[in-house]
């Protein structure tokens, strides 16, 4: 069960740190009442159309049902395993608090510090004589290269079962993320991020108030000097979101909303609109016929959202401006969902997350 914490940093930290910010943030796993007793189908998403329902006991060992109503949920085995073969469901929920450390970051490296948080998990085997777990996050480190979503996390704090079990310390405990398992999605996306899981069923869920939402796919294997453990493998997935300002541009601003973008240098639609040019991927080296088609089809859109944008700024004003700027945010929302749906077929030939990255800096550019 220790091993659970480790993975939830991880989780928490990449997605977030993708979006950095000014000042202390707090970011809340989704619960929700309409997500109780939910289990994952073979999509491994909480809230979709394949999940299992029931309050009873979960296979093989035992695991207590989603009591709580949580998106987030790790799977646990034993060393050597598959983690898909897994031992233990456990359904998570709680916070994480964290600052960004910017003397320590570069721009292919953002590190952030973990100071605080509270996790509940539910009780891993033999439901339900163990009870519950709760662990308080004390510290922590994170680094991560927000263009590939890939990371490391080293953190500190104590896990303790509800059955009054003494506090367990967890200390210099190391996990990696895989490259593009990570996604933040701002407001200015929320529906249309070409995340069918964001847009369809995490969206719902969160306050009005938030300003971002995260989800991350994790896996991991533990380090411990506990044999039982060392060497088992995790996998599972992390939905959360903040409500806190997200809007600087200290550091890779183009997630920023009201931000100048200074640290990525795109700051005009124009030099935006560039920018998202140059994460397309290029018809002419194309690896097969559906990823040409592909890229042809959204170096259109982004043609199209281009000179709606010209037209906006073409010495037009009023009405006409105003739907010259929507029809450039409705297109943009459609080259984002098609390079997701690409993305999600192997035949988008580029990295999805600075495409992203992208779309979501120029869109926070076009005026509402």
């Amino acid at each position: 069960m220790r091993l659970l914490p480790r993975m939830l940093l991880c989780g928490v930290t990449l997605s977030l740190l993708a979006g950095r910010t000014c000042a202390a943030l707090t970011a809340h796993l989704i619960t929700a009442p309409s997500l109780v007793n939910h289990t994952f189908g073979a999509d491994l998403r909480i809230g979709t159309a394949d999940d299992t329902v029931t309050d009873a006991a979960l296979p093989p060992n035992d695991s207590a049902p989603n009591v709580h109503g949580d998106a987030s949920f790790a799977l646990l085995t034993v060393p050597g395993a598959d983690p898909l073969n897994y031992a233990y469901i456990l359904f998570v929920g709680g916070t994480i608090e964290f600052t960004p450390n910017y003397p320590g970051s570069t721009l292919d490296n953002l590190v952030l510090t973990v100071t605080g948080g509270n996790l509940r998990t539910t009780d891993e085997f033999n439901y339900p004589t163990r009870g519950e777990a709760t662990t308080a996050v004390t510290g922590g480190t994170a680094q991560m290269n927000p263009m590939t979503g890939s990371a490391t996390v080293d953190l500190t704090g104590a896990f303790t079962l509800d059955v009054g079990m003494a506090a367990l310390s967890l200390a210099n405990q190391t996990l990696t993320a895989a490259p593009g398992k990570a996604k933040i999605v701002v407001p200015a996306l929320f529906g249309h991020s070409g995340d069918s899981y964001v847009d369809q069923v995490l969206v719902p869920l969160v306050p009005s108030t938030a300003t971002a939402i995260v989800l991350v796919e994790f896996t991991g294997t533990v380090s411990s000097a506990d044999p039982e453990v060392n060497g088992a493998p995790s996998l599972g997935v992390l939905a959360a979101y903040t409500s806190d300002d997200l809007a600087c541009p200290d550091l890779f601003g183009t997630l920023c909303r009201g931000g100048s973008g200074t640290g990525s240098g795109c700051d005009t639609t124009s030099t935006c609109l560039d920018s998202l040019r140059g994460t397309l991927p290029n018809p002419t080296t194309s690896a097969s016929k559906k990823a040409k088609h592909v890229a042809t089809k959204l170096g259109t859109l982004a043609t199209k959202a281009g000179k709606a944008l010209d037209k906006a700024a073409a010495g037009n004003s009023g009405k006409k401006q105003t739907r010259a700027y929507a029809k450039a945010r409705k297109t943009l929302q459609t080259l984002l969902a098609a390079a997701g749906a690409a993305d999600a077929k192997g035949t988008l030939g580029v990295p999805l997350a600075p495409l992203q990255t992208a779309v979501n800096a120029l869109v926070a550019r076009i005026p509402s």
